[in-house]
């Protein structure tokens, strides 16, 4: 196994986060983030411990069938995973140029909705925020 070097330290601002000539494509991509994170929102997908998962509201198959659909639509190679029933999870590889292997992980379940105050899934934009369950936790990092 090889040895794991640390990365070396970068001071980020926005000037040197955010190239000039790429800029002007951030505007576009910043919509069509909110847009992808209001369609996840709204996929109910809350944690069967206290239901059952063919129940509208709980379990993560409808989730991973969207997400499922997202990679092949951007033929990106996936596999889909049933850790319990109504409990699927993707994997997706994306192919690099470097011989280090990034992995990113996020969770498609949420907390129950007892007791919102608004429609959990029908995702609110308020202040450039989107308001509805899981979209800070674990949507959002989706």
């Amino acid at each position: 196994m090889r040895e794991v070097q640390p990365a070396p330290h970068v001071e980020h601002s926005p000037t040197n986060c955010i190239r000039p000539d790429s800029a002007r494509h951030l505007e576009g991509t910043v919509s069509s983030v909110i847009d992808l994170l209001r369609e996840i929102v709204a996929i109910p997908s809350v944690n069967p411990s206290d239901g059952d998962p063919d129940d509208r509201l709980f379990g993560e198959s409808r989730m991973a069938d969207y997400l499922e659909g997202f990679f092949r639509r951007h033929r990106i190679d996936c596999a889909r995973q049933e850790a319990r029933p109504g409990r699927d999870s993707v994997v997706a590889v994306v192919p690099g140029r470097s011989p280090d292997l990034v992995i990113l992980e996020a969770h498609t379940d949420t907390v129950s909705v007892e007791g919102m105050e608004i429609d959990p899934f029908d995702p609110r934009l308020e202040d450039g925020r989107v308001f509805g369950r899981g979209a800070c936790d674990d949507k959002g990092s989706l």
